[in-house]
């Protein structure tokens, strides 16, 4: 019998419609949605697990599987994501709701940039200094 690696990938509001692309020892396994298990067999030995979305990738871990071993693996994004991307889609809602009553002022417009920055600005953080933070693959014991 071989051993298994499940997947399992905590549900979080950054993302949600997204699935995350698995790779194992450099294979594509497959696609894994937000909060759902995904398990593989796999021979016992070394693997490394890469999982990615987009321009986000997890840093390679390192698993060894022991004969007839299961390993379960926790995938999430960081949970100030989250709240990111709900001060964004508040602060959209703001901003339309002062454009369909003609509101314009300079706070109207700074609240604007302000805005569409953030998913850029975090965007180049996770591509540059952060690179393979965004993701965090974990063995839980």
């Amino acid at each position: 019998m071989e051993s298994k690696i499940t997947i399992n990938r905590k549900k979080n509001l950054f993302g949600f419609l997204r699935s995350m692309n698995l790779k194992i020892d450099g294979v594509e396994c497959g696609y894994i949605k937000n909060g759902k298990s995904i398990s593989f067999e796999k021979e016992p030995g070394q693997h490394e697990i890469i999982i990615q979305v987009e321009v986000y990738k997890s840093a390679p871990i390192k698993i060894d599987l022991k004969e007839n071993e299961n390993k379960d693996i926790l995938v999430s994004t960081p949970q100030k994501s989250d709240t990111l991307l709900l001060v964004f889609m508040i602060g959209l809602l703001v901003i339309i709701i002062l454009d369909l009553m003609n509101f314009q002022s300079t706070f109207h417009t700074v609240i604007k940039y302000i805005l569409f920055s953030m998913p850029l600005l975090q965007i180049i953080y996770y591509s540059t200094l952060a690179k393979g933070k965004f993701i965090t693959v974990k063995v839980i014991d």
